[in-house]
């Protein structure tokens, strides 16, 4: 439900939207991590932003971004689902996140098992890469195999290549 709220008390704050993300976290993201694609509607309506599903599952993604790689550490799947949850100083050895994981490995088998099939519905659509705060379009093109031009011209929106933003996404050339 895109207009769920749940009250932490215990945290001073409420978990939002869709993805339930706390408020406190959303700020954090957008203002101190950079990703801001959706500044505007957060200056308008606050925290009650992430009532928009768009902003939510921005925020989301930076958000999962963030703990996977918490600490400078790759991370396993299990410890961004539980952190996600309970946060990530604890909440991935917390007994209360236990349940998060298996709901989650449950619904990942049976999208597994419904994708088996036949793949997602309407074809294979092109890759994309989020950037993240720190990138540059030439490493960004490096990582991926292909020329910073190459990388600039499958993103014609892109009118200044030198001015890419954390949360951007960028089309890989096919």
């Amino acid at each position: 439900d895109p207009r769920a709220r749940r009250d932490e008390p215990h945290l001073g704050d409420a978990s939002l939207g869709l993805c339930q993300l706390l408020g406190k976290t959303a700020d954090w993201l957008r203002r101190d991590l950079g990703f801001s694609r959706y500044d505007a509607a957060w200056q308008r309506e606050g925290e009650e932003a992430l009532y928009r599903p768009e902003v939510s599952l921005y925020l989301c993604a930076a958000y999962l971004r963030w703990l996977a790689h918490y600490r400078g550490e790759g991370r396993s799947e299990e410890f961004v689902v539980r952190s996600y949850n309970g946060g990530p100083t604890s909440g991935a050895t917390m007994s209360a996140t236990e349940r998060y994981w298996e709901k989650y490995q449950r619904a990942k088998e049976e999208l597994v098992r419904e994708l088996a099939g036949g793949g997602p519905p309407g074809g294979a659509a092109g890759q994309t890469h989020v950037v993240e705060p720190g990138e540059t379009l030439w490493a960004i093109s490096r990582q991926h195999g292909v020329t910073v031009e190459q990388l600039a011209a499958a993103n014609p929106g892109l009118q200044d290549p030198s001015l890419i933003r954390p949360g951007q996404e960028l089309t890989l050339p096919q």
